[in-house]
C-alpha cells in the first residue's frame, strides 16, 4: 500500500492511499482533503494524477459509505467512476463500489 499526501502551495492538505491488486487492478483506499480546501478542483486533480502516474492500471476499484453522497457524485461525474455493486457489513453499514475501466 502507498500513501501519497496532496499538496496545495507547498502545504499538505490532504492525503490518498492506493494498493495493486490481481490483474491490472488498482484500489483507491482512501482520499481525503481538508475541509477548508474544497471545492477547489483538488479531489479532481488528484484523481487525474493518479490515473497519469499508474497509466498499467486497467481497472480501478474504490468502496465509499452509502451515506457519503458528495463521495458518490465526486467518483460518478468527476472521475467518470461507475457504481458496481454493494457491501453490507455485519454491524449494518452498507457501502458502495465504484470502478473505473480502462
Amino acid at each position: 500500500m502507498k500513501i501519497l499526501k496532496i499538496l496545495y502551495k507547498n502545504e499538505v492538505v490532504g492525503a490518498y492511499t492506493i494498493y495493486e491488486g490481481d490483474n491490472e487492478t488498482f484500489y483507491l483506499d482512501m482520499l481525503f482533503i481538508d475541509p477548508n480546501y474544497k471545492n477547489k478542483s483538488l479531489g479532481k486533480l488528484t484523481w487525474q494524477h493518479v490515473e497519469e502516474t499508474y497509466r498499467t492500471a486497467k481497472k480501478w476499484s474504490v468502496e465509499t459509505p452509502e451515506y457519503s453522497t458528495r463521495n458518490h457524485y465526486f467518483y460518478r461525474e468527476k472521475c467518470g467512476f461507475i457504481l458496481t455493486g454493494e457491501k453490507i457489513y455485519e454491524d449494518g453499514e452498507k457501502s458502495y463500489v465504484f470502478e473505473k475501466q480502462f
